[in-house]
């Protein structure tokens, strides 16, 4: 179950680096859809394991990881097309 945010996500990625130009708002579109994709395959992915302690996730620490998680794929979509208009 957790692999199907990654597959929704890698075909946005996976499109969108195709393109010679991209505007700021499909950079930020396309590292958000990145970004909860990897989220949620990992809190899909932590929410399925079986251990004695309890897995609590707190509401907080779960939104810093999200947009962590988003401002880390923006950043390198940026770095990417960034390079690649340099080349």
């Amino acid at each position: 179950m957790s692999i199907l945010p990654s597959i929704f996500a890698s075909y946005f990625v996976l499109n969108t680096p195709s393109k010679k130009q991209i505007t700021r708002w499909e950079l930020i579109s396309v590292g958000i859809i990145v970004g909860v994709g990897i989220g949620f395959m990992h809190y899909i992915g932590m929410s399925t394991m079986q251990i004695k302690p309890k897995l609590i996730n707190h509401p907080v620490l779960f939104l810093v990881s999200l947009v962590v998680a988003i401002s880390l794929a923006i950043l390198s979509m940026f770095i990417q097309f960034h390079l690649k208009s340099n080349t």
